[in-house]
């Protein structure tokens, strides 16, 4: 019995092996024979001219390129039983593993707008004349101007979606004691250009954001730079608190300059990442989307630092960080200011979930911060921050403890890393006076005894969720 879904790629394929397209008028005509959209319905397809003016291709498009589309997105009913893709369930681990010659059909289908109830379309992208809208016209057309010098069967290797699923207990942060790792400003690049290491995507708890409207964010542009990330966002629904998507394998292809609204199209650019036997690609992108505050929170400390907040934070964290067999080799995770900016979250407090994170994981941390004017002084304060507490051997439930203590002080935005350097420090003062005590009355090589996670006497770490 065909599904619907089998008789709509029905429909589409019959219509991609028969049309011969030559300009943007056959082009509309020929996706509103299977499409039932008012932006196709309504509108001139202006945003791809003027995105393939810009990138040079407006005669090799109809030659080469929309051809090698067509013929891509036309296997669809060969690569996939029934034209289904078969979403990862929600709550649940699971993976999605695709040949890069299935994921150039996908997304082919996708810019043509040609899959089902108009998922994944980029009929709005297609009209608009938004510089950043057409930017992202740009940059998908050039990956299928590289696709089209491939072989049909090529580029060899694949492209795999995780999620990954922390249980719904709470995490033990307060009873960990695992030391903090090594962690290293990065202030002269980009986390793109970190090959090494697993790359935190800023996402949005519904995958990819507004890749196809109107989002401009760091997201956004990482899933234009790689289009094979935006597969992502077929077999992903929203992210649920305690949840992580991880996507390996997918190649970058181009280069972007400029942030938000003003995003450009910066031209090709070849990936030196380096391959796995394979062949797949040896990238990995960790999504994860972190709580959202609004303007008037942003400097509310005693909000942000409470438990509830940083459980949530450091459970999604750890779930995207946590080993797992796609990602064992990864030592390190590149990052900046997740979930800072326009989620208005602290950005101190969000370097010390990321770390805390990343020392659960044994993984060490990259922090990407460009070295602007603006940035000087917190780059300063943080490099003095991690200096300190790795010289005092602070592990992650002390760190955790740090901030559970702070959370009822009305600390200010701007000064948590001086008041967690002087309560740690105060703690250590504490036990060398205790220890000198206890020396004097013959008690010797007993010490103190320091609660697992906690510099502190009289509290023993919760049974870990």
């Amino acid at each position: 019995k065909r599904t619907r879904i089998q008789l709509h790629f029905n429909r589409v394929v019959a219509v991609l092996k028969s049309s011969k397209v030559t300009t943007i008028a056959e082009l509309r005509a020929m996706m509103i024979r299977y499409c039932r959209d008012e932006h196709l319905a309504q509108n001139a397809l202006i945003g791809i001219e003027i995105a393939l003016h810009k990138n040079n291709l407006l005669g090799s498009f109809f030659e080469r390129i929309l051809p090698d589309m067509m013929a891509r997105g036309s296997r669809i009913l060969e690569f996939f039983e029934g034209g289904e893709v078969v979403p990862l369930q929600p709550d649940d681990d699971g993976r999605v593993i695709l040949s890069r010659p299935k994921c150039a059909c996908l997304i082919s289908l996708m810019f043509l707008c040609a899959l089902p109830n108009n998922q994944m379309s980029f009929s709005s992208l297609l009209y608009s004349q938004q510089s950043y809208q057409v930017a992202k016209l740009q940059f998908f057309l050039n990956y299928f101007d590289r696709m089209s010098n491939y072989l049909p069967d090529d580029p060899p290797g694949f492209v795999t979606v995780t999620k990954n699923v922390l249980p719904y207990e709470r995490y033990d942060w307060g009873g960990s004691k695992e030391p903090l790792m090594p962690f290293r400003v990065q202030s002269r690049s980009e986390i793109c250009d970190n090959l090494e290491a697993m790359q935190v995507d800023f996402a949005h708890a519904e995958i990819g954001g507004g890749l196809l409207f109107r989002g401009c964010g760091e997201e956004e542009m990482r899933f234009c730079m790689a289009p094979e990330l935006s597969l992502a966002c077929l077999v992903c629904s929203r992210m649920m608190p305690n949840e992580a998507v991880i996507v390996t394998g997918a190649e970058r292809f181009s280069k972007a300059t400029g942030k938000g609204y003003m995003m450009q199209f910066g031209g090709n650019y070849v990936d030196p990442t380096p391959k796995a036997e394979d062949t797949s690609i040896l990238s990995c992108m960790v999504c994860i989307d972190p709580s959202r505050f609004d303007k008037f929170q942003e400097k509310l400390m005693r909000l942000q630092m409470s438990r509830q907040v940083m459980q949530r934070e450091c459970d999604k964290v750890v779930s995207g960080f946590w080993q797992t067999a796609d990602t064992n080799r990864y030592i390190s995770v590149a990052t900046g200011r997740w979930g800072s900016g326009v989620m208005h979250g602290d950005p101190e407090v969000k370097v010390l979930v990321q770390w805390m994170a990343a020392s659960e994981c044994a993984r060490e941390l990259d922090y990407h911060l460009a070295y602007e004017v603006k940035e000087r002084k917190f780059i300063q304060r943080l490099r003095e921050f991690v200096s300190k507490m790795l010289e005092m051997e602070v592990t992650v439930g002390q760190l955790w403890d740090a901030c559970q203590d702070l959370a009822d002080y009305d600390v200010k935005s701007g000064s948590l890393f001086e008041s967690i350097t002087s309560l740690v420090q105060g703690w250590r003062e504490q036990e060398r006076e205790m220890e000198a005590e206890r020396e004097e009355q013959g008690l010797g090589e007993l010490g103190v005894h320091t609660p697992t996670g906690s510099f502190r006497g009289g509290r023993s770490p919760a049974a870990s969720g």
